[in-house]
């Protein structure tokens, strides 16, 4: 028999997650995240914007991109640039959130190892952290209004 898992403030338990929606939801933006990085880099290519793009990551899709690579670039180019980063890091994400669901600790912090309350996972598929390790996180990255991370 398991046991419902409650949360601080919560007199409800938990519901168990349905990893299969879970595994459609981060393959449909993962492939959100590919094609978009296919964009920004045609982008990039044809708005003569000087960058580097490097193919890496895990699934061979991921793109690697240096800002201060296109320092000299016009507006177009840089927001392209950031955008690309950005875009990047959330299919890191991902793939890291799909390398959980395969490897059954999905749904687990990675620090405190307390499952993630499911209106997070909801909200955010690939979150790594519960709710209160990621503010400790914020909070000890020296940062006002904390790094953006999951």
């Amino acid at each position: 028999m398991t046991c419902p898992t409650f949360f601080p403030g919560s007199r409800r338990p938990q519901q168990p997650v349905d990893l299969t929606v879970v595994r459609e939801i981060l393959e449909e933006q993962r492939d959100f995240r590919v094609e978009q990085l296919c964009e920004l880099r045609r982008s990039l290519a044809t708005g003569g914007t000087v960058a580097a793009l490097t193919a890496s990551g895990t699934s061979g899709s991921a793109v690697s991109m240096s800002v201060a690579d296109s320092a000299d670039a016009d507006p177009h180019g840089q927001v392209a640039a950031l955008l690309a980063q950005a875009a990047d890091a959330a299919l890191a994400e991902i793939e890291a959130a799909l390398t959980r669901l395969d490897s059954g600790s999905y749904g687990r912090c990675e620090s405190c190892a307390s499952p993630i309350a499911n209106e997070r996972l909801e909200i955010l598929p690939y979150a790594r952290y519960c709710v209160s390790c990621q503010r400790q996180s914020q909070l000890g990255a020296g940062h006002p209004a904390g790094r953006i991370s999951v």
